[in-house]
């Protein structure tokens, strides 16, 4: 009986349930309503837990706060939410900004006019013709000391804050890492190659391409640099392949990292893709949600322009064959555009080609990581470097650096493939390296002058545009170029 009773109480149940659908759609909204609100609650929670302290740690004339390790700390407040709360427009789109859109205000710009360049091109002629640019004087053009890495990152700080860029992002936001991840499934796609290449991989493991994931980090050392090609990112690489399985009390002061002679195209290129794989490599978005926050953050930079006409005479001015994918993606079919599909092989494209073809036309966030901005790449305004190297002061720089890695990387040999700058102990006394660093790089500059002499007025000034913010963040000029080769 109590059997026959149960289910006929079952059977008027469902009877009510299928009779009054209203009551149960209004159950599920109810349900859906409550989830809606516990999500908001825990996202304003984050939020709110993440939004900063409103007065920064650093203002615009207050050097003296610029110690080592300051600004890590000042980097694991997580600033990036607090506009959420700050503005009705200031949501999430709100932490990415775009240079390009201020470049109307930047003073450098402003003062980069058509009649000041063609001075400073007459003058530099004058003086190139005349061959004096080995005729160095012993003042120490480039001498640089402990004061300068202090100065570097005050004025990075200023320039992000006097446009309102500090704390935020240009590129995407990527939350990404090169450590591979075991997926469920094992579909295969393809995916494009720091080269260019097409390759075939799994989906079991996840790809982080250097565009994305420029930052290495070395956990035993508490270290991460931002590698950028055409400024030492050879150098730097041999030097973490080398840390990555050497502790604090294996190092010997006297090694050698990589005593062969300069190598091949071929075998730089998969030196590059070998290290690019076996390094740890995140994004800058994901450094400051991640406990590699609290290491030392370091960058190398160089001069824009020099880097930019050093990378063209890497990638263009070699034989097809040394640069097949550059030929491919970029060289060959600017030549058919200007010139016809039959145009004669043994042509070559020019600077100006590459410069009013190619870059003008292009936006920065598309260029190749070659030739693109530093700001395009690194997020100098987001993360907030420990230390700022210059490539033109690398012999005093890179110790400085391998110093603060470890004491006894100091003696340690790294040699870079085509910078024998880089190569240390210093052996040679002060007055000779300073006269042969001042030549090297009045010869560097006059290259670079040359080159940029293709260019008109007008279209020199638009390619300032492009790398004006690489240019204001780390103290460089146009008018230097000139300067060294004209004292």
């Amino acid at each position: 009986m109590l059997s026959i009773a149960s289910s006929s109480m079952d059977e008027n149940s469902l009877v009510l349930r299928t009779q009054d659908p209203i009551k149960s759609s209004h159950y599920s909204i109810r349900r859906l309503i409550i989830w809606i609100t516990l999500f908001v609650a825990i996202a304003l929670f984050y939020m709110m837990a993440n939004c900063p302290n409103t007065n920064h740690l650093f203002s615009h004339n207050d050097d003296q706060h610029y110690l080592v390790g300051e600004l890590t700390k000042s980097h694991m407040q997580k600033k990036k939410l607090c506009p959420i709360f700050g503005h009705v427009h200031g949501l999430l789109p709100s932490l990415m900004v775009k240079p390009l859109k201020n470049v109307s205000r930047s003073y450098t710009v402003q003062q980069l006019t058509e009649e000041k360049l063609q001075r400073l091109f007459k003058i530099a002629k004058h003086y190139m013709n005349k061959k004096q640019l080995m005729n160095c004087t012993d003042k120490q053009f480039y001498h640089s000391h402990r004061e300068a890495y202090i100065k570097r990152r005050a004025r990075l700080n200023r320039v992000c804050n006097s446009y309102g860029f500090l704390d935020r992002i240009f590129n995407t936001w990527h939350l990404s890492t090169n450590r591979r991840r075991f997926m469920s499934t094992h579909r295969y796609h393809h995916y494009e190659h720091d080269d260019g290449s097409n390759k075939t991989i799994s989906d079991k493991y996840k790809y982080c391409s250097t565009r994305t994931c420029p930052l290495l980090v070395n956990d035993n050392h508490r270290l991460v640099t931002c590698f950028v090609q055409k400024i030492a990112s050879t150098t730097i690489k041999r030097l973490y392949l080398y840390l990555r399985n050497q502790n604090l009390s294996a190092i010997d002061s006297n090694d050698t990292i990589n005593q062969s002679s300069i190598e091949p195209v071929d075998n730089l290129s998969n030196f590059h893709f070998k290290s690019n794989d076996q390094l740890y490599r995140i994004s800058p978005t994901f450094l400051v949600h991640s406990r590699e926050a609290q290491y030392y953050k370091a960058i190398f930079v160089r001069h824009p322009f020099v880097r930019v006409v050093s990378a063209f005479k890497d990638k263009a001015e070699r034989q097809p064959e040394e640069e097949q994918y550059f030929y491919e993606r970029y060289w060959n079919p600017l030549l058919d555009k200007l010139h016809g599909k039959q145009h004669d092989p043994t042509l070559r494209v020019t600077f100006k080609e590459f410069v009013d073809e190619l870059l003008l036309p292009t936006d920065p966030y598309q260029y190749d990581e070659h030739w693109a901005p530093i700001w395009t790449r690194c997020e100098p305004c987001l993360v907030h470097y420990d230390f700022i190297g210059k490539l033109e002061t690398s012999e005093e720089d890179f110790r400085n650096f391998k110093s603060r890695v470890n004491g006894k990387l100091i003696n340690v040999t790294v040699w870079e493939n085509l910078n024998e700058q880089f190569s240390s102990p210093i052996k040679n006394n002060a007055s000779s390296l300073l006269l042969k660093k001042c030549q090297r790089q009045r010869l560097k500059y006059a290259e670079t002058i040359r080159y940029l002499s293709q260019l008109s007025s007008k279209s020199l000034i638009e390619l300032y545009k492009r790398y004006y913010l690489d240019f204001e963040l780390f103290g460089y000029t146009i008018d230097e170029l000139f300067e060294l080769i004209t004292n």
